[in-house]
């Protein structure tokens, strides 16, 4: 999971064409990285570059209705969208992908689809079994 800038520091997306031209250069997989703090900003170049593209919830990153939009706007790369949160100093954290699921429910996504980017990815990518 690489930590880049959040979407309210404007070096993100320079910050994150260097992370993605590293990880090309030593030839890591990208099906393994995740690239977290994802924005607007770095949404295009995060889905290009193959990797999972972390939508992490929290109040200077990305608002939960924002994060459906992303989803439902990228039917086809959802394969590489988690849903995730992060607590934040406010600690509204504990809510975070409930209110983001529900936020793709009110934009008419599917059950199967919201748990494809809040279970079933994740779970792929770190081998839950369950």
């Amino acid at each position: 999971i690489i930590h880049c800038p959040t979407p309210l520091e404007p070096q993100g997306p320079a910050v994150v064409d260097k992370i993605i031209s590293v990880l090309q250069e030593e030839k890591f997989p990208v099906k393994k990285a995740v690239l977290d703090h994802t924005g607007r900003n770095t949404l295009e170049a995060k889905l290009k570059s193959g990797c999972y593209v972390g939508l992490s919830l929290c109040y200077d990153k990305l608002r939960p209705e924002d994060a459906a939009e992303i989803v439902r706007d990228h039917p086809e790369n959802r394969d590489q969208l988690l849903i995730n949160s992060e607590f934040g100093w406010t600690a509204d954290g504990y809510y975070s992908v409930p209110r983001a699921a529900l936020a793709m429910r009110r934009l008419g996504l599917k059950r199967e689809e919201i748990e494809h980017v809040t279970w079933d990815n994740p779970s792929r990518l770190f081998g839950f079994h369950i």
